[in-house]
């Protein structure tokens, strides 16, 4: 199993006086944030957390939690980062599933990790803070690139979470594939602007650490446009959904934006009205595609920052190989490619004879080799004859105005099999059918108008996306009601 230097260690040898974490509260230069890892790497082995161990971690972003991370790799543990947006029921059965024996919180969600150790037997629940990583000794920053080093839940379209399990190895390669497209440099700041527990926010922190940037952990409570503005943002990461909040917000407030560089947008359909609406406002945008499987991103846009080439996801970044069936579907392979799912006796090997990964989605190469990204393949199903993807209407929904987030799913129906029903979130929060329905009949055919519109509801996600299996069954139900 091939041996190397943490990257954090390698990087305080590079950049030790740069800023490498940057909060309302502190500043930690990259020599500094090295002492923090060493200080985490012998707290881990004073509450006992041996070689081998997976480690549930349920913490918001902040230096400590950072540094356990790091801490856990050097001590060749494998960190699993939960999703603090599961309930604590949720949250037990991921701890079983995966066999964690300790979970370490933040005093935020200490509560949560307290409730998951009397639910599920032998897990030991810890309490995480600044005054635990006092004790430091001699640095071992030597790490073991081929082991197990992180686990990331993920749902699919399943609603039932799944551990995906990666290396450093992948983790690193897919971070010097973005580096090589991305305009970045030591001393920029990279805006924390996902979820650590989601792979674009634990990608962001890969990337930042690689090329000697500054990664910016702001208030929650902040609009994004605020946040560049305040920390002088130069890079940043979206969904669709956060760059509509942004667009909203610029045409309101006019904040500062002249410090970014690049903006990353991915995570699902985008519309043509919305791309448009942010190259007039001068964002420098790059479209992307990826998955949690290859820890992050497989496609990019190029520097050109056209509207053809926005409505695309990309070429291939180095360290990644796509191709498409006779089906459809896309294929990847490359040192990107994640281990395998969790538990390991419950899944079948997820590559081919060639390495190939059959991702699930459905896509197709336009005439200058982008790749145009059409929707899941156990999203799509037939309404009538026709095929329908969910996330075309979802795209249209969201050139909406009033619109802020959509999910369509499909109901049962005697006469067509299936029919889409669309659940939208609008502000103001009532909604008008018959205008949505008048929107969409100038850009879908009629087969795939939504039946019905609902209220989106709260809660009904996993990760930074809804759980469709949840919202079918919710949409069955409303229909019923209405039959």
């Amino acid at each position: 199993m091939s041996e190397g230097l943490c990257p954090v260690y390698r990087s305080a040898e590079l950049f030790p006086n740069y800023t490498f974490l940057l909060t309302s509260s502190c500043e930690l230069t990259y020599r500094e944030f090295e002492k923090l890892v060493n200080k985490a790497y012998w707290y881990l082995k004073d509450i006992g957390i041996s070689e081998g161990d997976r480690i549930g971690i349920l913490c918001s972003p902040s230096p400590s939690f950072l540094s356990l991370i790091f801490g856990s790799f050097r001590l060749g543990a494998a960190v699993c980062l939960l999703n603090c947006r599961f309930p604590p029921s949720l949250l037990s059965i991921v701890t079983k599933k995966l066999a964690l024996k300790n979970v370490i919180a933040d005093r935020e969600h200490y509560p949560q990790a307290i409730q998951i150790q009397r639910k599920v037997r032998l897990v030991k629940a810890f309490l995480l803070s600044d005054s635990n990583l006092t004790h430091s000794g001699p640095s071992y920053p030597k790490v073991m690139l081929q082991r197990e080093a992180t686990i990331l839940t993920t749902s699919g379209s399943t609603g039932h979470p799944k551990g995906v399990m990666h290396s450093l190895h992948s983790h690193l390669f897919s971070a010097r594939g973005s580096l090589s497209r991305l305009d970045i440099a030591a001393g920029d700041r990279y805006l924390l602007s996902l979820p650590i527990y989601h792979v674009g926010g634990l990608a962001i922190l890969f990337r930042t650490i690689l090329s000697g940037a500054c990664c910016v952990i702001a208030p929650s409570g902040r609009k994004i446009a605020q946040k560049i503005e305040r920390f002088k943002v130069s890079h940043i990461s979206l969904v669709s959904t956060q760059l509509k909040r942004l667009i909203e917000e610029q045409k309101g407030l006019r904040r500062d934006l002249r410090t970014l560089k690049e903006v990353l947008l991915g995570g699902g359909p985008t519309g043509v009205k919305l791309l448009s609406t942010a190259l007039e406002l001068g964002l420098p945008l790059r479209t992307t595609y990826g998955l949690t499987e290859t820890a992050s991103q497989v496609t990019s846009t190029s520097a050109e920052r056209s509207l053809e080439e926005l409505c695309t996801a990309g070429t291939a970044l180095p360290y990644r190989e796509v191709s498409i069936d006779e089906r459809g579907e896309i294929l990847v392979r490359g040192p990107v490619l994640f281990k395998g799912y969790l538990p390991e006796e419950a899944s079948s090997e997820p590559f081919d004879k060639d390495g190939w990964f059959r991702t699930g989605d459905l896509g197709k190469f336009d005439s200058k080799g982008r790749l145009a990204v059409i929707g899941r393949k156990d999203r799509m199903f037939i309404s009538g004859g026709e095929n329908i993807f969910p996330e075309q209407i979802e795209k249209a929904l969201l050139e909406i105005e009033e619109v802020k987030e959509a999910a369509v799913v499909p109901v049962s129906d005697i006469e067509f099999g299936k029919r889409p029903v669309a659940f939208v979130k609008t502000e103001p929060p009532s909604f008008d059918e018959k205008k949505l329905r008048s929107f969409l009949e100038e850009f879908i055919p009629r087969y795939m108008l939504p039946v019905r519109f609902l209220p989106f509801p709260e809660g009904k996600r996993v990760g930074i996306k809804p759980c469709a299996k949840e919202l079918e069954r919710l949409a069955e139900k409303e229909i019923g009601k209405c039959n």
